[in-house]
């Protein structure tokens, strides 16, 4: 249960950062997390998939738009692959940037998040 409410917390303080950043959101909220992890016990993997859950709530709030559809197979048939294989991609990107920055955010303060 604390695994699911450090990664919602995340995705919160995620997605309201972005709203003003974009996906500068991303590592920043990360590197924030990383340093007040060891109040919150927070580990790499739960700073990476509260990324990818706020930009999948985003991208969720986007679809919503009917361009977005046309948009998704438009982008579909450039790189021949399905439209799902494209999403996850985009929740790829989030995940690693906050997982590798978290990581290297508590390398560097000298923190052992396992």
């Amino acid at each position: 249960m604390r695994n699911f409410i450090n990664v919602a917390l995340v995705a919160v303080l995620t997605g309201f950062v972005a709203q003003y950043l974009g996906w500068v959101a991303v590592p920043v909220v990360a590197a924030i997390t990383s340093v007040g992890s060891r109040e919150l016990h927070l580990r790499p993997w739960q700073v990476g998939a509260g990324a990818a859950l706020a930009w999948g709530v985003m991208l969720a709030a986007s679809a919503r738009n009917p361009a977005f559809s046309s948009l998704l197979t438009s982008m579909a048939s450039v790189f021949r692959l399905p439209g799902v294989a494209l999403i996850c991609v985009a929740l790829l990107l989030p995940f690693a940037l906050g997982w590798s920055t978290s990581t290297v955010t508590s390398g560097v303060l000298g923190r052992n998040n396992r």
